[in-house]
C-alpha cells in the first residue's frame, strides 16, 4: 500500500530504556515502549541508538526480539533482528559494542507496547542479561496521523486515475 511510503503522514515518538529500566516479564527481559493514545492502525519501530557492553568479549551482538512485524522474515525463525552491534573498544574486562548504521531495521508491528530482548553472538548463542554490564538504546516510533490516513488514501487513488 502507498500510505506506508508517505513520511509526511507519520508521527514519531521516541523512548530511551537502559538496562536497569527493563522489565523482566515471562522470563523475558522486555522494553515497555508505552501505550500510544492514537491508537494507530501499526508502527513502525526502530532502534536508532544503542550501546552494550559486556563482561566478556564477542565477535558482535545481533539484538533480537519476538516482536511479530508484517514486514520482516529471518530464516532461522527466532525473532526480528532489532539492530547488530559491532565491537568498538576494550577496557580491561569492558567490551563496548555500537549499533551498525548499516542494520538499522524499521519493522512494520500492529501492537508495540513491550518489545522483548533476545541478545545473541554473531554465532546466534544467547547472551546472558548477567554479563551485560551496560545497556542504552533509543528507539524511534513511527505512526500515521489517524486522521490523514483516509486524506491520503483518497489522494492516491485520484493520482492513478
Amino acid at each position: 500500500m502507498c500510505i506506508l511510503n508517505r513520511m509526511e503522514s507519520l508521527n514519531s515518538r521516541y523512548v530511551f530504556t537502559d538496562k536497569d529500566n527493563l522489565k523482566l516479564i515471562g522470563g523475558k527481559y522486555v522494553i515497555d515502549l508505552g501505550l500510544n493514545p492514537n491508537r494507530p492502525p501499526y508502527e513502525i519501530v526502530s532502534l536508532i541508538e544503542g550501546c552494550i557492553i559486556l563482561d566478556n568479549e564477542v565477535n558482535g551482538i545481533v539484538l533480537k526480539s519476538d516482536v511479530q512485524a508484517s514486514n520482516y522474515y529471518s530464516i532461522d525463525n527466532q525473532g526480528a533482528a532489532l539492530g547488530i552491534f559491532h565491537f568498538a573498544t576494550s577496557h580491561g574486562t569492558d567490551h563496548r559494542y555500537e549499533l551498525s548504521d548499516s542494520s538499522k531495521a524499521r519493522l512494520q508491528v500492529s501492537n508495540a507496547r513491550y518489545v522483548s530482548l533476545l541478545p545473541r553472538n554473531i554465532l546466534n548463542v544467547e547472551i546472558d542479561f548477567a554479563d551485560i554490564q551496560s545497556l542504552v538504546l533509543l528507539f524511534k516510533i513511527d505512526f500515521p496521523a489517524v486522521g490523514e490516513i483516509q486524506k491520503d488514501y483518497v489522494k492516491s487513488i485520484q493520482k492513478s486515475i
